[in-house]
């Protein structure tokens, strides 16, 4: 691009911006000269003519005053709210009987019998006086004189019903044989656990030496 075509394209865009601004100041004296051009009408209006009314039609107003006369929206609003309150009042008085849906629910309470087994109250008592009586027979030794008497210290109860005497070696038998016998069921458990593994041990090699096969003929 050459030096000539850069000062002729500045000299056009300063040419388009006087041009562009000289616009703009004609467009503003003309809308001014517009508006100084317009007709003004000043209207003059009496006050005392907005109020001047016809001495008929304001007679006719007076007159109608007593044909419909003036209704107070505040009192009509609390006449029908006490209306409404009367209406409520008399309605609580007089409620509705409503149904008893809970009547046949109500369980019926009987009374068990009870049946007595045994002796009367006469004999009751009787057995009871006895309980409680004192009785001679079982005093254990009566002394006539004041001497206190001697005291009889044989035992009441025999020795020899009882067995008294425990075999310690029979004892120690028994253990042993208990013992040997977890021992056996032990070595049991264990042989069949290694049987178990056995087996499993020969049919995992059976199925890979069938596999092996399977393929060597393929």
């Amino acid at each position: 691009m050459s030096m000539g075509t850069l000062v002729m394209r500045k000299i056009f865009s300063l040419v388009r911006i006087i041009l562009s601004c000289l616009k703009r100041v004609l467009c503003c004296l003309k809308r001014r000269r517009g508006s100084e051009t317009l007709p003004f009408i000043a209207s003059r209006d009496h006050p005392s003519a907005r109020y001047q009314l016809d001495p008929a039609e304001s007679a006719n107003q007076w007159d109608s005053w007593s044909n419909k006369p003036f209704t107070n929206v505040v009192e009509e609003k609390i006449d029908e709210y006490r209306r409404k309150k009367m209406e409520m009042m008399s309605q609580q008085e007089n409620p509705p009987e409503e149904p008893d849906f809970f009547t046949d629910m109500q369980p019926n309470v009987k009374r068990t019998r009870k049946a007595f087994v045994g002796s009367t109250s006469g004999s009751m008592d009787a057995k009871k006086e006895n309980l409680f009586a004192f009785k001679d027979d079982l005093v254990p030794f009566t002394a006539n004189s004041n001497e206190l008497g001697d005291l009889d210290e044989t035992p009441t109860n025999n020795e020899d019903s009882w067995d008294t005497h425990i075999d310690i070696d029979d004892v120690d038998d028994l253990l042993k044989e208990q013992r040997r016998r977890e021992r056996l069921e032990k070595q049991r458990a264990r042989l069949a656990e290694h049987e178990r593994r056995m087996a499993e041990k020969r049919s995992m090699h059976l199925k890979i030496v069938a596999v092996v096969y399977y393929l060597y003929i393929l």
